[in-house]
């Protein structure tokens, strides 16, 4: 079977974070699956009401999960969004806020992707 390529999924990142394990990687993808729709959640819930300190918090959470899964790229998109958030600059927090999250969701589907490949594998 080929490799996928995925745009936001690292996945030598998480083999890594899984110390090369594969019974420790399914555990953290089954973790991410299981969570990580929850923190998305509460991104767009402070998104929706334009709530720059639920918005920080809410970001701050996805991270970790970023930092396992996600290429650099991702995670310092979390970032900007994070510190926009905290400083309040409504447009540009919202817009970086909403970019962050839809990066987010393509990772999540990328997981999902990812987990789904290792089944048939």
């Amino acid at each position: 079977m080929k490799p996928q390529s995925f745009l936001y999924l690292d996945e030598k990142r998480l083999h890594l974070q899984a110390l090369n394990n594969q019974k420790i990687r399914d555990q953290l993808v089954d973790s991410f699956l299981t969570y990580f729709p929850e923190m998305i959640g509460r991104v767009e819930n402070a998104l929706q009401h334009k709530d720059g300190h639920s918005l920080a918090r809410a970001i701050h959470m996805l991270k970790a999960s970023l930092g396992i899964f996600s290429v650099d790229a991702l995670v310092q998109q979390a970032e900007r969004a994070e510190l926009l958030a905290c400083a309040s600059n409504t447009n540009e927090m919202l817009l970086e806020g909403h970019l962050a999250l839809a990066k987010a969701k393509v990772l999540m589907d990328e997981v999902k992707t990812f987990k789904e490949n290792q089944k048939s594998e």
